[in-house]
């Protein structure tokens, strides 16, 4: 059996793991230059679905 993820100890370290993961995706986006939307539309976009069989 190999070893434990820290998220894997109890509920209190699976959120510091959360939060982490968060913050690190938070600080990837502003530095990667991308345009990100910062405000939300409350218009509803037209729903596209493709069925592949």
């Amino acid at each position: 059996m190999g070893r434990k993820l820290f998220c894997d100890i109890n509920p209190t370290c699976y959120k510091i793991s959360e939060k982490k993961e968060i913050l690190v995706r938070n600080i990837k986006d502003i530095f990667s230059g991308e345009k990100i939307a910062k405000n939300k539309s409350k218009e509803e976009l037209p729903n596209i679905v493709l069925v592949i069989r």
